[in-house]
C-alpha cells in the first residue's frame, strides 16, 4: 500500500483508539459525544481492523456532532451543494473540498 494509505490507516485506527480509551477526549471536544455504545462498537472496529467500518463509524460521530449527514460514503467527483445556518465567509459559495475540511478542522480544533 501507498504510504498514504498506510497513514490514513494509522491515523484512523489512531482517532478510534483515542475515542475508546481516553476520558480527556470527552473533555477536550465536548460536542463529539461518544456513548459507552460508540466505544465498544469503535473497539470491536478497530480489533477487527475494519477499516471501512471505522470510516463508517467516526463518520457517524463527527457528523452528530457537526448537526450534518451524508447521503452517501462515495465519492462521485462532482460539486456536492452544501447548506449551513451562520456558516462562516470562508464557507460561503463555492469552495475547494480541503476550505471545508480546514474549517471543520480549525472548529474542532484539530490539527490537520
Amino acid at each position: 500500500a501507498g504510504d498514504h494509505v498506510v497513514g490514513r490507516r494509522r491515523a484512523l485506527l489512531a482517532l478510534a483508539a483515542a475515542l475508546v480509551l481516553a476520558a480527556a477526549v470527552a473533555a477536550a471536544y465536548p460536542q463529539l459525544v461518544v456513548s459507552d455504545a460508540d466505544r465498544d462498537r469503535l473497539a470491536a472496529l478497530v480489533a477487527a481492523g475494519d477499516e471501512l467500518g471505522l470510516i463508517h463509524a467516526l463518520g457517524d460521530l463527527v457528523s452528530a456532532a457537526g448537526a450534518f449527514g451524508w447521503t452517501t460514503y462515495g465519492h462521485t467527483g462532482v460539486d456536492v451543494p452544501l447548506y449551513g445556518v451562520n456558516a462562516p465567509a470562508a464557507l460561503r459559495g463555492n469552495v475547494d473540498n480541503t476550505v471545508v475540511a480546514t474549517a471543520l478542522a480549525a472548529h474542532f480544533n484539530l490539527d490537520l
